[in-house]
């Protein structure tokens, strides 16, 4: 029984493993550091990343601009623009089978890329040439790719090229689901007029300066110290760990400068 166990590892289990770690590895994007691009079309971008892995594009005009923005979001979100694309258009389903034919029937009956379509028919040259640049930019980084994210070999999806009308349905998706907050503004609309926009405001804070922070007083180092409240403010930010002890050099908040803007 035990060879069969060692044979079932050593033929089975190892391979699988080693294959989904060379599969992680080789779709892993490159998170640090500086990556320059080139594209006969574009003047070269350049895409930095901070520590962080956050990135920032430089590029010569707005246009190129957006092309590093759409290869710097298929760098990280690939499977998202994908999944997203597919969702506006009613085909989500394709991925994930059956149970999600309602939700493709929804968004068909909303129409978000056939209103793109009428859409695109009345935008300037101009505004298409920056949703094809986006386009290209996403297009552009699956060719380099060494591999395409393990989703896509999970599900069995193959990638298929964004086009200028992708770029835009990807706008308005991201748009509609800003909305999702007008049922809000018929209550508070109500709420005035049966309580005044005074007691509504205390009731169901919706403009910025009703919230609670427009009472907060920012206060810089000098400010602390002539109150007295200096050191107990830095006290508060040397963080702990689970156990009460202190986080690593590397984790803990940067020590402010003089004269740099505190909140207490």
């Amino acid at each position: 029984m035990s060879n069969i166990f060692r044979s079932f590892g050593s033929y089975i289990i190892f391979p699988l493993l080693l294959s989904l770690f060379i599969l992680y590895v080789l779709q892993t994007p490159k998170y640090s550091g500086t990556q320059l691009i080139h594209n006969r079309k574009y003047n070269p971008i350049t895409i930095k990343r901070d520590d962080h892995g956050v990135p920032s594009v430089e590029a010569r005009t707005f246009k190129d601009t957006i092309y590093g923005l759409g290869y710097a979001q298929a760098q990280d979100r690939l499977w998202a623009l994908t999944t997203r694309k597919m969702l506006v258009a009613g085909r989500i389903s394709e991925i994930a089978g059956e149970k999600t034919l309602e939700v493709d029937k929804f968004f068909r009956n909303v129409g978000i890329r056939r209103y793109c379509q009428y859409a695109m028919e009345n935008t300037d040259p101009e505004t298409v040439e920056l949703y094809q640049a986006f386009a290209d930019g996403v297009n552009d980084y699956v060719e380099n790719a060494r591999i395409l994210p393990v989703e896509f070999w999970i599900t069995w999806t193959k990638f298929e090229k964004f086009t200028v009308l992708d770029s835009l349905t990807n706008a308005k998706f991201i748009a509609f689901f800003l909305t999702f907050d007008f049922p809000f503004e018929f209550i508070h609309e109500t709420l005035e007029g049966l309580l005044g926009p005074e007691k509504t405001a205390d009731l169901l804070p919706y403009k910025g300066e009703d919230f609670f922070w427009q009472n907060v007083t920012v206060m810089d180092d000098d400010d602390l110290k002539q109150q007295g409240l200096y050191e107990l403010f830095n006290e508060k930010r040397v963080l702990e760990g689970p156990q009460g002890d202190p986080f690593p050099e590397e984790r803990r908040p940067p020590v402010s400068s003089p004269g740099k803007k505190s909140l207490y």
